[in-house]
């Protein structure tokens, strides 16, 4: 999913004033790596490296991130 609308302004969900902020800007970064992620591994077709230099961070980091969301580099490589 695009991480901006179409006037280019950042998406972002309701804020959860129901919950301490520790535990809500926890929740949003989650979601927001875990979307920002997907699309960017999406961009470059599951490619580690691609992504990772995109992304401005290791491969190493990139994985550690990818391991946290559950995503798996072969399900945004695109099939022919």
């Amino acid at each position: 999913p695009d991480l901006l609308d179409a006037q280019g302004e950042v998406v972002t969900s309701p804020v959860r004033t129901s919950l301490p902020l520790k535990q809500a800007r926890r929740i949003t970064v989650d979601r927001f790596e875990s979307q920002y992620l997907s699309s960017l591994l999406e961009q470059c077709n599951g490619v580690i490296k691609d992504a990772a230099g995109r992304a401005g961070v290791t491969t190493r980091q990139l994985s550690k991130l990818m391991g946290r969301h559950g995503l798996d580099k072969m399900d945004f490589r695109k099939k022919n």
